[in-house]
């Protein structure tokens, strides 16, 4: 049975960057900033001698995001940016006022890839911005 979603984890080449847009753009906030290594986060992933900074932020909702950095490896072959490439393509939030979001994003100079539409169900607006590494 599952209780819910923890956290969603995302991988990314530029911590500082992907940091900057969930807190600017985004409003989440730090709640946990780690530089794992040792046993535990070897056993882990598989990887012997392996180190990732953990960032982990919360939204208004408690809602978690995950970002992982592994400053001694550099692998960009599994994520294109494109909405079709292997690995994470989107983050769905929930957003008070998504015009507030998307007018911050563009003043951020974040790339907004459609302008906020109904669902098919019209249950929802949905909106995409692509944020740093095109997540």
């Amino acid at each position: 049975m599952t209780l819910g979603v923890r956290h969603t984890g995302i991988v990314v080449q530029d911590i500082e960057k992907s940091i900057f847009f969930w807190t600017n753009v985004l409003d989440f906030k730090i709640v946990s900033d780690n530089l794992e290594s040792g046993n535990f986060i070897e056993h882990l992933l598989g990887i012997p001698d392996i180190k990732v900074r953990t960032v982990k932020m919360v939204a208004t909702d408690e809602s978690m995001i995950e970002l992982l950095w592994f400053p001694e490896v550099q692998d960009t072959e599994s994520w294109s940016g494109s909405f079709t490439s292997t690995g994470l393509t989107h983050v769905a939030l929930n957003v008070k006022n998504i015009n507030e979001i998307i007018d911050k994003a563009s003043r951020l100079e974040y790339k907004t890839i459609n302008e906020p539409r109904y669902s098919v169900e019209s249950k929802v607006t949905v909106a995409f911005i692509a944020g740093p590494e095109g997540i």
